[in-house]
């Protein structure tokens, strides 16, 4: 079985405005740097 080749797109940096469903928000967040992640968690 071989699967067809999917284009890749580039991983959008998170934005304030945002709409974005749990998995599209998960994604942005493991592709953005260890320090703005701490950044972000520390407002939550």
């Amino acid at each position: 079985m071989t699967l067809a080749n999917q284009p890749t797109s580039p991983i959008l940096p998170l934005e304030n405005g945002d709409r974005l469903i749990r998995v599209k928000l998960e994604r942005r967040y493991q592709a953005m740097p260890k320090q703005i992640k701490a950044n972000i968690y520390g407002l939550l």
